[in-house]
C-alpha cells in the first residue's frame, strides 16, 4: 500500500523548474524565429510594393513626354517655340502643340479695346471653342501671346461674325485683326526638390498652377538631335529638332539598407531612357 501511494505521488509532483525553463527557451527559439521569418517577408513585401510604385511612376512619366513630344508643333504658329527647355540639372521642358480645327485668325471687325468682345467671321468654324474653355490668343504682329478665359459665345450677331466674350479680363496687348485664338495645349514639367527625401514631378497645363504628376522622380534630362545632327542639350530658337532623348530615373519613397545599394541613399534607383522622333520637325 505503501509503495503505491509513493508512486501515484511520484505521477502527481508535474514538471521540474529545470524542465519548465528549457520549454521557455525552446517556445522563446521557435517564436523569435517565425517573428524573424515574418518581419523579413513583410519588409520584402513592402519593398517589391516601392519598387512596384516607382517603376510605374517612370513609366507614366516617360509615356507622358513621349505621347506629348510627337504632338510637338501641330497646328500653331511658327513663330511660337514648340519645344523649350532649360538645362538645369535636372532638366525643365515645355511642350506646344494644337489639335486640327483648333484655332481661328481675328475679323477685322474687332474693336481694338480690351474690353469689347472678339470678332470671327461666321465663315470660320469655332465649333470646338467652347464657354469656359481656356485659351490661348497669339498676338501675331507682336510675335507673344496670352491666357484667357472665355465667358460667352454669340455665334451669330447677324452682322456676319461671331463674338468671343472675356468679360472685360485684362489683355496686356489688346487684340488685332489678324491675331489668333489658339486651343493650346501647352505642357511644362519640371522637379520639385524643395523635400529632397520626396522629389515631385510637376506638370503645369495651360499656364494654370504647377500640380503633382508623380513622386519620387529624381532625375530629369534631356538631349536633342538636331538636323545638323548636332546634339544639344538647350533649343535654340533657329533649331531643327529631330529627336528628343529623355533620360528620367526614380527611386523608391522607403529607406531599403538590406536591398538597396549601400553606396547610394539606401534606396532602389531605376533610369530609363528612350528616343522620341519629332514629327513636325519644322523648329
Amino acid at each position: 500500500m505503501g509503495n503505491t501511494m509513493k508512486r501515484l505521488y511520484n505521477r502527481e509532483k508535474g514538471f521540474t523548474l529545470i524542465e519548465v525553463l528549457i520549454s521557455i527557451l525552446l517556445a522563446g527559439i521557435v517564436t523569435t524565429a517565425t517573428m524573424q521569418f515574418y518581419v523579413s517577408e513583410h519588409n520584402n513585401m513592402l519593398a517589391q510594393h516601392d519598387i512596384s510604385d516607382m517603376q510605374q511612376n517612370l513609366r507614366a512619366c516617360v509615356q507622358e513626354l513621349t505621347s506629348n513630344l510627337r504632338n510637338a508643333g501641330s497646328n500653331i504658329p511658327n513663330e511660337l517655340l514648340a519645344i523649350e527647355s532649360s538645362d538645369g540639372n535636372p532638366d525643365s521642358l515645355t511642350i506646344r502643340y494644337s489639335p486640327m480645327g483648333g484655332s481661328a485668325t481675328i475679323g477685322e471687325n474687332t474693336p481694338i479695346t480690351e474690353a469689347d468682345p472678339i470678332h470671327i467671321d461666321t465663315s470660320i468654324d469655332i465649333s470646338s471653342f467652347q464657354t469656359g474653355m481656356t485659351v490661348f490668343l497669339w498676338h501675331n504682329a507682336l510675335k507673344i501671346g496670352e491666357w484667357f478665359t472665355i465667358t460667352s459665345i454669340v455665334p451669330d450677331n447677324g452682322a456676319g461674325w461671331a463674338e468671343i466674350h472675356h468679360m472685360g479680363q485684362p489683355f496686356t496687348n489688346a487684340p488685332m485683326p489678324g491675331d489668333q485664338l489658339i486651343q493650346l495645349e501647352e505642357s511644362s514639367y519640371f522637379i520639385d526638390a524643395v523635400d529632397s527625401t520626396n522629389l515631385l514631378f510637376m506638370k503645369i497645363t495651360n499656364g494654370g498652377t504647377p500640380q503633382v504628376y508623380a513622386e519620387s522622380i529624381n532625375d530629369f534630362q534631356l538631349q536633342f538631335i538636331l538636323s545638323t545632327s548636332d546634339t544639344v542639350t538647350v533649343i535654340g530658337v533657329n533649331d531643327t529638332v529631330h529627336v528628343v532623348n529623355v533620360t528620367m530615373t526614380a527611386q523608391t519613397s522607403n529607406v531599403d539598407f538590406e536591398l538597396a545599394n549601400r553606396s547610394q541613399d539606401g534606396r532602389r534607383h531605376r533610369t530609363l531612357s528612350t528616343d522620341i522622333l519629332i514629327r513636325n520637325n519644322r523648329f
